[in-house]
């Protein structure tokens, strides 16, 4: 499955809709590990798959029933799930983080009815620059993607503190997914972080 990059945009802006503010503040926790008011659940490791997609020694495939994806971590994340408000109402946010020596990798998905009335590019710009606002940070790429006809972002940002973040925002339909890699420039623009991000897979929901 291959992203398809569309182009660059630049940065700036304020947030200015709940949902990317909420959900990106709550993934941002994950990335420094911060221990979250949530209920920690079991995640469906699948321990076979086809040859052309078995993960390398150490990794996992890693597919969460009714979640609608498949990913290859670098071991069993710990699952985390809790309700944040939004303008909409109550929406569940999940959140899948495998910490490293080096750094984090970090999944997170959420589900809003604001999704269908906004333009994925002004969606993505909100979540862009809410990365800016919370990490105080600089970005350094920032390019548009298709994955299977639905649009997609990556990020990477410079901080002063925490070093680089590079994140892909995948909108499908009303569902968001947030896919991160935290550490040094050379450990997220790496072989081991390429691997998680190309990794991803859209699935059918049973």
């Amino acid at each position: 499955m291959k992203y398809r990059e569309q182009g660059t945009c630049d940065a700036g802006g304020t947030p200015r809709i709940s949902w990317p503010s909420i959900l990106h503040s709550s993934v941002i926790r994950s990335h420094s590990l911060w221990v979250l008011s949530s209920v920690c659940l079991g995640v469906w490791v699948v321990p076979f798959c086809h040859a052309d997609d078995k993960p390398p020694p150490g990794w996992q495939v890693v597919a969460p029933k009714n979640a609608g994806f498949s990913i290859f971590m670098p071991g069993r994340p710990q699952m985390q799930k809790r309700n944040v408000p939004t303008k909409a109402g109550n929406s569940e946010l999940v959140t899948y983080v495998v910490p490293m020596r080096l750094g984090t990798f970090n999944l997170g998905y959420s589900e809003s009815k604001q999704a269908a009335n906004v333009k994925p590019e002004k969606l993505f710009d909100d979540f862009r620059d809410q990365m800016v606002k919370q990490f105080q940070g600089m970005v350094k790429e920032d390019k548009t993607f298709d994955l299977d006809s639905h649009p997609g972002r990556e990020v990477l940002l410079e901080t002063a503190k925490r070093g680089y973040v590079r994140e892909r925002f995948i909108l499908v339909d009303d569902r968001l997914y947030t896919i991160s890699v935290t550490g040094a420039r050379e450990w997220v623009t790496g072989q081991e972080a390429n691997r998680f991000f190309e990794s991803f897979k859209l699935v059918e929901k049973p």
